[in-house]
């Protein structure tokens, strides 16, 4: 099982989320707290949580409109989300349900009840990572409208040198010349102040080329660790939207 879990509990009112969780039966695990759906879409953008508890009683948006806007990034749309609504909820609550949340309960009930839910959820997704690991590569690379965007997957620092062997092949040099290259590391569950050395020379691949980088909660550790925010070429980023501002502008001017 990973070093530990990221669970993003959003809500408005104070309780009874903020009394969550307990030991979850020795499972490690972190928390990050959101209380309306814009600032709970940045968290999710931002560190890519493991799991997510929606309360439906949101200030700005329902919890329908919270995951529509979740479904929209292939990277975070997979994220589980447990819906917590009260009894009159309960066809949202189900609508949440065919919307793609995976588990919903409803108020009032025994915070014993939502642990066992998580923990079952962690453990499925634990399983769910490894095999990943186990079958996927490292690095995977879209590519459209002078754009070349390589996600990088748990592993990927130590499997790097046949990563690159796979993908930079001669043919595929040439065709990502002179192509916007957006690496997104949001979905490496952690990043070591090494795993960002070892990415700060796989960036100088790209002698001549723009470099966006998608960092999520990692920002801090590329930032201390490397000298990328020194390069005029490169730029980093915490959120999607930071991002896509940025495409939005190079593509206007």
């Amino acid at each position: 099982m990973r070093e530990s879990f990221l669970i993003l509990t959003i809500e408005y009112s104070a309780m009874p989320l903020h009394r969550f969780p307990g030991n979850l039966k020795g499972i490690p695990h972190r928390i990050a707290q959101a209380f309306n759906g814009k600032s709970g879409l940045q968290l999710v953008l931002s560190g890519n949580p493991d799991l997510v508890l929606l309360d439906l009683d949101l200030p700005d948006m329902n919890g329908l409109e919270f995951l529509k806007s979740l479904r929209r990034d292939d990277v975070i749309k997979d994220i589980p989300v447990i819906v917590i609504g009260t009894t009159r909820q309960k066809e949202m609550a189900q609508q949440a349900m065919q919307q793609g949340a995976v588990d919903f309960v409803l108020k009032p009930y025994q915070m014993s009840e939502l642990e066992e839910k998580v923990i079952k959820i962690l453990k499925n997704t634990a399983g769910q990572k490894q095999a990943a690991q186990q079958t996927e590569h490292s690095i995977t690379v879209a590519r459209s409208a002078g754009r070349t965007i390589l996600r990088f997957a748990p592993g990927w620092a130590r499997n790097l040198r046949s990563e690159i062997k796979r993908i930079f092949t001669g043919p595929f040099v040439q065709r990502i010349k002179g192509d916007q290259i957006i690496i997104d590391v949001r979905t490496v569950p952690e990043i070591s102040s090494k795993e960002a050395e070892v990415l700060e020379k796989f960036v100088h691949l790209f002698k001549n080329q723009e470099v966006l980088i998608l960092s999520g909660r990692h920002f801090g550790t590329l930032v201390a660790e490397t000298e990328l925010d020194d390069l005029d070429r490169v730029h980093n980023f915490i959120t999607l939207d930071e991002l896509n501002n940025h495409l939005a502008r190079t593509t206007t001017t």
